[in-house]
């Protein structure tokens, strides 16, 4: 049907490029494969034209074309080529040599995994197909981009070339291209040979990521209850089909870059096949963990988990591969070293579900076993895991040590990439621990050396880092080009749609709100929320998180009714996710009684603020600093009810757990609080108005946009002078 003769007797081929202008530039980026339950059934066998074969495709809008001529691009549902143009021509090709396309198949699925595997079905006896137009068409179907010709004209030129017209010629001549022929044919064969050597990547999928092991994450992410399990079983398989695909990809690639295009080295491509056998295992490991181990909190964690698997990119890096340290001669240490490395791929996997201990105990193990076994690359990534691991579990001085001894043996092993992953956990602990100018001068010196090792994504990770240190010592305008940066790097990488993404956009809301530049805030939450709509799913309770800190801008610029909107869609996710008890609750119920409190229902603002207490106080230690605001909450309640002195007890408590916040307003806020309070109920004067001063310097320092707060305490202080 996409064949047509022209008036002029010309033959035209349709539709090239239905698939690209389809996609926009935004969505060009590689995206998940269809869902399998997507899979639509064949009509006909592929051998001939069908109804599903002349029908354009969009599934899960990743792809569009009409499958039984698609690339392996666009079934990865990556974006469309010259080079995607030339695979279809090529199958069209084909067709019309044999009298059937190159792959049978009633399924999608089943066609898909054959042209990805290029499986292609025996031509049949009867075809007499010249060498020559067999060899075009069969290059013109490669399965990498690289190995077809480098453009349409070069096809075309190599078809016009006609081979019989030298056997025209003289005896000697047609004797010259007898043996040329011979040769050809020879080389013909051999070439055969080696591309079957680069196929059946896919068949080391079996047992790490393929249906049964699906089957059993999708049981036991179900198993969990939660309501979201589901749509995050979904989500996940999504990320790990995509995962595996590409690791396919690039396995088959790094194969004929070196036994069929003679463009890289044996040792670069054992370098390659060594890194993609460890990224298989850290998918395996952790398809693994979800399989046999899934709980809330894994299930919590499982969509960022899948979508932060290690870069197959970093397979493909050669300089930095050819500057690692080399493996052991002996093959049993080589044997050795990766059976360590694949214990290492389950520390990475508890280390991304929140199991730090369970982590930490195996990660020791592999330190232990690659002292042992004298390898200084497996000795660093086992101390890195191991010491960023003891660092999640506030093992601090265990981390330090860990991680300090990583980065000598990975610079003397030469790995710049581990060294830089080392030392960016050395300025998270500083960070963690309020250490925020130590942590500025490491992270200068770490995004140089993460600049030098070009790796952009470790860059991204250091400069928000950075960006947070700032903001968290009130330097806003010094923190805003990190922040900034980070996420602009983060989105080139990714593409918009994932957590990271999202969690930068927070941060700048965040920063901005605290400037008081809230349209700008707002814009940097809303995009965090969409963005982690599209990633989590509706249900999933660290979108609430975001949903309800738009609240609280919402709640600053005292628009109250969105404000409330918000909160009530938080509460509404948290309670169907994780019940009405948990400290998130809490956190929800708190932010309804201040709305309550700013509208004057205090009695209705009391409610909600006991609620908080009582839930937190059951949720989280007696002494957790997040009991202030609740008690802070019951307390304005009290105030607006009139009863000031039932209101000094929880204020006096509310101070006391808050300690030096670093967010000045925080304690100005109780410190005005417990003034009026004692001013009211007619108890110490001086010590009111004292606070009331210590309060008016703090919103001084919190910055311009409390300047309303200043103005009323200043009104209160002259007040209460007379």
């Amino acid at each position: 049907d996409n064949i047509i003769v022209g008036k002029d007797g010309r033959v035209r081929v349709l539709d090239f490029g239905l698939a690209r202008a389809a996609v926009s530039e935004e969505s060009a980026r590689v995206k998940p494969a269809a869902e399998h339950s997507a899979e639509p059934t064949i009509s006909k066998e592929l051998t001939s034209g069908g109804s599903f074969l002349d029908t354009p495709m969009t599934l899960a809008g990743a792809i569009v074309g009409t499958p039984g001529y698609m690339a392996p691009a666009q079934y990865r549902g990556e974006a469309t080529d010259e080079q995607t143009d030339q695979f279809s021509f090529c199958v069209t090709l084909y067709e019309l040599l044999y009298g059937q396309r190159p792959w049978r198949a009633k399924k999608y699925g089943e066609l898909k995994t054959r042209v990805l595997t290029g499986e292609m079905e025996t031509p049949p006896s009867s075809a007499k197909v010249p060498a020559h137009y067999r060899r075009i068409v069969m290059r013109g179907l490669s399965l990498t981009k690289q190995a077809r010709y480098p453009s349409m004209a070069s096809l075309l030129a190599d078809l016009a070339r006609d081979p019989r017209a030298k056997r025209r010629r003289g005896l000697a001549i047609a004797a010259v291209v007898l043996l040329a022929g011979l040769a050809f044919g020879g080389a013909y064969l051999l070439q055969a040979q080696k591309q079957q050597l680069c196929r059946g990547a896919e068949s080391k999928l079996a047992g790490v990521w393929d249906q049964a092991i699906g089957q059993k994450v999708e049981a036991k992410f179900l198993a969990t209850g939660r309501s979201y399990a589901g749509d995050t079983y979904r989500r996940v398989r999504l990320a790990l089909d995509h995962y595996a695909q590409s690791w396919v990809a690039m396995r088959t690639e790094a194969c004929a870059a070196t036994r069929l295009q003679g463009e890289q080295s044996e040792r670069l491509l054992d370098l390659r096949m060594s890194c993609l056998d460890r990224r298989l295992a850290e998918m395996g490991a952790l398809a693994r963990l979800f399989a046999e181990e899934t709980d809330s909190d894994i299930l919590d964690k499982a969509i960022a988990a899948a979508l932060n698997l290690t870069k197959l990119s970093h397979c493909a890096n050669r300089e930095a591969l050819s500057a690692v340290f080399p493996l052991p001669e002996d093959v049993g240490v080589r044997q050795a070293i990766f059976e360590q490395r694949k214990k290492l791929g389950r520390v990475q996997a508890l280390h991304a579900a929140g199991k730090y201990r369970q982590g930490e105990a195996v990660a020791a193990e592999v330190a232990e076993q690659a002292q042992s076994l004298d390898y200084l690359p497996l000795q660093a990534e086992a101390l890195h895991l191991r010491g960023s691991l003891q660092a999640e579990a506030d093992d601090t001085i265990g981390a330090k040590s860990s991680l300090t001894q990583a980065a000598r043996l990975a610079a003397k092993a030469h790995d710049d990439r581990l060294l830089v992953q080392v030392w960016i956990r050395l300025v998270f602990i500083e960070y963690q621990h309020g250490n925020y100018d130590q942590a500025l001068a490491m992270g200068r010196l770490v995004e140089t050396l993460s600049r030098r090792n070009k790796d952009s994504l470790l860059r991204a990770n250091v400069l928000n880092m950075m960006g947070l240190s700032h903001f968290q010592q009130g330097q806003y305008q010094e923190a805003r080009p990190y922040l900034d940066q980070a996420a602009a790097i983060f989105t080139e990488a990714h593409g918009p749609a994932h957590p990271q993404v999202a969690n930068v956009h927070n941060n700048l809301g965040l920063l901005l709100k605290r400037q008081g530049r809230y349209d700008e805030a707002r814009a940097h939450m809303e995009q965090a929320v969409s963005t982690f709509e599209q990633v989590l799913g509706n249900d999933h309770p660290d979108l609430a998180l975001s949903v309800n800190s738009l609240g609280v801008l919402f709640y600053e610029q005292k628009k109250y009714d969105q404000a409330r909107h918000h909160y009530l869609r938080a509460q509404s996710i948290w309670n169907r996710a994780l019940g009405s008890n948990h400290r998130y609750a809490a956190m929800v119920e708190n932010n309804l009684g201040e709305i309550a409190i700013a509208q004057k229902q205090f009695s209705q603002a009391l409610t909600h603020c006991q609620n908080a207490l009582k839930i937190g106080k059951k949720q989280l230690p007696a002494r957790h600093p997040i009991h202030a605001y609740h008690l802070n909450c019951v307390a304005n309640s009290l105030l607006g009810m009139g009863k000031p002195a039932e209101a000094i007890a929880p204020l006096e408590e509310a101070l006391t757990l808050q300690g030096a916040s670093n967010d000045p307003s925080v304690s100005a806020t109780l410190q005005f609080a417990l003034a009026r309070a004692l001013r009211q109920s007619g108890q110490d004067r001086v010590r009111a108005r004292k606070l009331a001063q210590q309060a008016r310097q703090g919103f001084i320092a919190a910055g311009e946009h409390r300047q309303d707060n200043v103005a009323e305490i200043e009104a209160w202080l002259q007040s209460s002078s007379h």
